[in-house]
């Protein structure tokens, strides 16, 4: 069964076949897998002169997630701060080690892997 089209959704309908090089298609297929497309859409895109970004990694919500605990574990020491007046290291200590923590795996997750 046949799913209904939205009258803004654009129909392909007209084939185009060319020739490009081993190394063309072995980049084309890379371009698309990082991009989590296809290759027909991808060379849609580029003729579109649209921008072709890649998916973000599959870690991104939890590292996210992280950051904001993070974030809020900050607030409330810095409240405690204002109102009590005195600093604890400890707690400002462990604080800033997941803060490291995190901006190590943020940072490894947009490292790009070396090919072999």
């Amino acid at each position: 069964m046949r799913r209904r089209r939205s009258k803004k959704e654009k129909v392909f309908t007209v084939p185009i076949q060319f020739y490009v090089t081993p190394q063309q298609k072995e980049k084309l297929t890379r371009t698309a897998e990082k991009v989590g497309i296809g290759i027909s859409e991808c060379l849609r895109r580029m003729i579109d002169r649209l921008k072709i970004t890649e998916k973000p990694p599959m870690e991104l919500p939890k590292l996210i997630a992280e950051l904001r605990r993070i974030g809020t574990n900050l607030n409330q020491i810095a409240r405690a701060l204002n109102a009590n007046g005195y600093f604890i290291p400890e707690d400002f200590s462990d604080v800033v080690d997941r803060l490291n923590d995190a901006e190590n795996k943020i940072f490894a997750a947009f490292t790009p892997e070396k090919e072999a």
